[in-house]
């Protein structure tokens, strides 16, 4: 008697009372239906099912249909033919019955994701499979809705090692499937399978055949068939190579490559294209590297002109007195002798290059303000200073120097009686722009700070001045 079993999933979790604290669940069951085709005459049918030799289902229906619920497990069944008495009249053999739990499956992830299709061996992915069990079956799903099955090597709680014969594949784009024996299906539908095909890259030429030691060469076409994406090249030569320092693939017949030559020999080089499939194509000869010249010792000469002469006027300002308090009175003279370093020791070395000192003389005026007294001050003092070069004929000129100083006080105006004398020594900081003229001649400005120590007192001032001068 044809018999047909159908199995639905029924999760039904019976709470058990322990105690008043703790709980226990019963095991899933699992809803079947057993179908067969109706006998004639019969009034109704005896379903059997037993656990070894233990009944746990019997009963009596008209209907040649019988749904239950069990647990799953292995069991076995009979059905008998009851005539008009109920009594049987014939019965099929005991036939195993097979229940077992239906689970979704669920995909998360698979490495790798693209890979290359080679013409023999398996394509073997690793997936992290929910649900899974050793009855699922794996499928790749072409585009064309062709089904390859896998072979599942090994299972690992949820990690799953999938094998598919490359035999039996072709270039394209593929979706896992996870597919339980209950018929419940995952398809990995948002992270496609791509498999590539192997190509063979070909070079035909290029634009560039000579190349020199220590230089850099830019824009250099490789011209061939069948350039992937991602292709590597290599310029070797007698088990050395080096790298482009910048590869683009244009198309695939177009590769553009910059490269550094450095110190490698000199020589015969080949060319190597390697694409992302390991395939590659190797031009033998492609460049002759020559030798780079020799270089030549460049002699550095000092400038024939290195001294200067200037003169100007100067403003001072006071920003701090030891007694009372004072106005510039009118402007002072500025005389200034300058020498750069340009010996041996110093020219030899670029960074010494700009150095220079400065011999210098100023004067300044001031006017008490507590009383009816005027200050003078003349300072000299020598400083080292350093050329900065600017944009067009600008120069910028820090300096630090220190010096001495002679004060001298009148009473009653300039030309009043002199009622005390002093001097001190001093510390100057400075900065200055100086802007080149014609046949040696410049124009000069600039602002120092001093700081001057007295017998009796101090100033610290500030100095502005402007000049004129000629370098010589």
């Amino acid at each position: 008697m044809p018999i047909k079993l159908k199995m639905m999933v029924l999760c039904l979790f019976i709470a058990v009372s322990l105690s008043l604290q703790a709980q226990n669940l019963d095991k899933q069951l699992v809803e079947q239906e057993l179908t067969w085709r109706a006998i004639e005459g019969a009034w109704g049918y005896e379903v059997v099912i037993r656990e070894g030799d233990t009944e746990i289902i019997n009963t009596q229906i008209q209907e040649a249909q019988f749904n239950f619920s069990l647990p799953p497990g292995e069991y076995e069944f009979t059905i008998r033919t009851l005539n008009k008495f109920k009594k049987p009249v014939n019965s099929t053999d005991w036939k195993p019955l097979i229940i077992v739990e239906a689970l979704q499956p669920v995909i998360r992830n698979f490495t790798p994701q693209k890979e290359f299709l080679k013409s023999n061996g398996d394509l073997v992915l690793n997936a992290d499979v929910y649900q899974v069990k050793e009855e699922t079956q794996f499928i790749l799903l072409s585009s064309k809705n062709n089904e390859i099955s896998g072979t599942m090597r090994a299972l690992e709680k949820e990690k799953v090692e999938i094998a598919f014969p490359m035999s039996a594949l072709e270039p394209g784009e593929y979706v896992l499937s996870a597919r339980d024996p209950s018929g419940l299906e995952d398809k990995a539908s948002i992270i496609p399978l791509t498999l590539l095909p192997i190509i063979k890259p070909k070079i035909e030429d290029l634009n560039l055949y000579r190349i020199q030691q220590q230089q850099v060469y830019t824009d250099i076409e490789i011209t061939g068939r069948n350039f992937d994406e991602g292709s590597q090249v290599k310029i070797t030569r007698q088990g050395q190579e080096f790298l482009p320092y910048e590869l683009e693939r244009k198309s695939p017949e177009l590769l553009i490559m910059s490269i550094i030559t450095g110190d490698n020999p000199p020589g015969r080089y080949s060319l190597k294209v390697i694409n992302p499939s390991g395939e590659s194509d190797t031009k033998e000869n492609s460049f002759f590297m020559e030798e780079a010249p020799a270089m030549e010792e460049i002699q550095y000469t000092p400038p024939a002109e290195t001294s200067e002469l200037l003169g100007g006027i100067s403003f001072v300002a006071v920003a701090e007195q030891s007694h009372g308090e004072s106005d510039p009175l009118f402007p002072g003279f500025v005389l200034k002798a300058r020498q750069d370093l340009v010996n041996s020791r110093f020219w030899s070395s670029p960074g010494l290059r700009p150095l220079g000192v400065e011999l210098f003389l100023d004067s300044s005026h001031l006017e008490y303000k507590n009383a009816p007294f005027l200050y003078h001050q003349l300072y000299m003092g020598l400083s080292v200073y350093y050329r900065i070069k600017l944009a067009g004929k600008w120069t910028l000129i820090p300096k630090l120097g220190i010096g001495v100083s002679t004060l001298w006080v009148n009473e009653e105006g300039l030309l009043g009686e002199l009622v005390q004398g002093d001097s001190g020594y001093s510390g100057i900081s400075g900065l200055s722009l100086q802007r080149e003229l014609k046949s040696g001649w410049f124009m000069e400005g600039g602002i120092d700070y001093r700081e001057t120590r007295y017998t009796g007192g101090y100033f610290n001032t500030f100095h502005t001045w402007l000049a004129g001068g000629l370098r010589f």
